[in-house]
């Protein structure tokens, strides 16, 4: 994979914080603005994750598992991947609650975790790990 300027394939230290080498951010910051504007269509939990950014592509989850790449200049979607919806857990319980902490991309795939389909003996959603093609969003 090679690196592009502006790619973000993201970094992770020793105390799990996701971070970008990036380091050169100019006196002008305060003309910033918006280039584009994305939304998943999954407002029922938060975002807890970072996007990734290699080749020009980003690549990001929902808290539901809806898997996007996007064109990262212009921001339209190349594909997007929708996991099964996970059987609820116990009603107001940690297991209730729907949450993903992002994506890998590497060796052509982007890798995820998603909640299983049904709770297991304490009540809490499995969890498995998924590939995808980078460039077509299959398995």
């Amino acid at each position: 994979m090679r690196q592009c300027a502006g790619d973000t394939p993201g970094r992770i230290n020793q105390l799990s914080w996701r971070y970008s080498a990036l380091d050169q951010i100019s006196a002008n910051v305060k003309n910033l603005a918006p280039a584009w504007i994305f939304q998943t269509g999954d407002y029922a939990e938060n975002l807890h994750s970072t996007p990734m950014v290699v080749d020009g592509v980003m690549y990001l989850i929902s808290a539901r598992a809806q898997v996007f790449a996007l064109y990262g200049l212009i921001g339209r979607v190349i594909w997007h991947y929708r996991c099964p919806t996970p059987s609820p857990g116990i009603p107001g319980s940690h297991s209730d609650f729907i949450q993903n902490r992002g994506v890998a991309v590497g060796n052509g795939k982007v890798f995820f975790g998603h909640e299983g389909q049904s709770p297991n003996f304490c009540g809490c959603q499995p969890v498995h790990t998924e590939a995808l093609a980078t460039r077509y969003g299959l398995m």
